[in-house]
């Protein structure tokens, strides 16, 4: 499903301009519209790193259902989690966490340089008194997630990479997660992220 392009805002505060723009959109723009401009004001070293401004356009290129799939954690998982706090985000309540790097990877002592098993990716949840592991959302080698907030107890935001339909090349993309009604959806940016300098923010940024 394909819509007009939306561009993110910078931190500012919304100006009488902005306001009225916003209320000409459709309520789908406007949704849209929030929900980028919230995320860059959570996640704004994700945004800054890959240079995403203004002018950075992102698009609604999928909408799929999800089916909170629930495990058992792994027999280490908590203590990994005492060991790597702050790579977790917990939920709004602190009942929960939100796990998004330790899928397959082994991290070091300190933290950093993790050993990856396999290129795939997982976003999850995890309760801390049951220790269940739900998962929200997996991807194989054509995605990287790379930082994820709470947007409120029932919707969790995902950013990272893609790779575009060219093969060649990752672009930015944002995940929204929404538990209640189980669907994600996913916006693509419109330009690729940093192709002359090939940086990443997995490997500048979180395992430093």
């Amino acid at each position: 499903m394909l819509v007009a392009g939306l561009t993110a805002c910078t931190h500012d505060e919304p100006t009488p301009e902005s306001e009225t723009a916003l209320a000409q959109l459709s309520e789908e723009e406007a949704a849209r519209y929030r929900l980028v401009t919230e995320t860059r004001e959570e996640l704004d070293d994700w945004f800054d790193f890959y240079n995403l401004d203004a002018d950075s356009v992102f698009k609604l290129r999928e909408i799929w259902n999800t089916d909170l799939l629930t495990v058992p954690a792994t027999p280490d998982w908590q203590q990994v989690y005492r060991k790597h706090r702050k790579r977790f985000t917990p939920s709004p309540d602190k009942q929960k966490v939100l796990d998004i790097y330790t899928f397959n990877h082994t991290l070091t002592a300190a933290g950093k340089h993790p050993i990856t098993t396999t290129p795939d990716s997982e976003a999850a949840i995890v309760d801390l008194e049951t220790g269940e592991r739900v998962r929200l959302m997996f991807c194989g080698n054509v995605c990287q997630y790379h930082a994820a907030w709470w947007r409120n107890p029932d919707e969790i935001v995902v950013v990272g990479l893609v790779r575009g339909f060219d093969h060649k090349n990752l672009y930015p993309a944002i995940w929204h997660i929404n538990m209640y009604t189980q669907t994600i959806e996913q916006f693509t940016a419109t330009k690729p992220a940093d192709p002359d300098k090939n940086r990443n923010y997995l490997k500048e940024e979180v395992f430093d």
